[in-house]
C-alpha cells in the first residue's frame, strides 16, 4: 500500500515517522463471513480489533485478518495485512477444519 503515488509503503513510513509497525509471524486471512465467525468461536478470548476491510485479532504470534470476499477485496486486504505486519506467511484459510465441521455446514441456519 502506498501514499498519494509514493514508492514508499505504509510500513517503512510508519517505521520512518517512529510508530511501531507489530511484526507477526503469520497472517491467516479468512474471507466469509460464516468463516470468521468460527474462527470467532474458535478464540472467544481474542481482543477483536477493526482495519478497513473488517476484524482482525491475534493469537499465538499470529494474526487472524476478516479480509474481502471476491478478488478485488481479498487482494486489497492481502496488501493491507502484509504491509501492515509484514509476516513471514500469508495463509488463506478455511477455518471449518479448526472447528471440526464440514464446510457444507456453514451455510446451515
Amino acid at each position: 500500500m502506498y501514499l498519494s503515488g509514493d514508492k514508499v509503503p505504509v510500513v517503512k513510513l510508519r517505521h520512518l515517522a517512529g510508530i511501531p509497525s507489530p511484526a507477526a509471524t503469520a497472517v491467516i486471512l479468512i474471507s466469509a463471513n460464516a468463516e470468521w465467525r468460527v474462527v470467532r468461536e474458535v478464540f472467544p478470548a481474542a481482543r477483536i480489533e477493526r482495519s478497513p476491510y473488517g476484524e482482525w485479532f491475534t493469537a499465538h504470534n499470529a494474526v487472524f485478518v476478516q479480509g474481502g470476499w471476491g478478488k478485488v477485496d481479498a487482494a486489497a486486504s492481502a496488501q493491507y495485512a502484509i504491509d501492515r505486519w509484514n509476516p513471514r506467511v500469508v495463509m488463506a484459510a478455511l477455518p471449518a477444519a479448526l472447528h471440526g465441521t464440514r464446510s457444507s455446514s456453514l451455510n446451515a441456519p
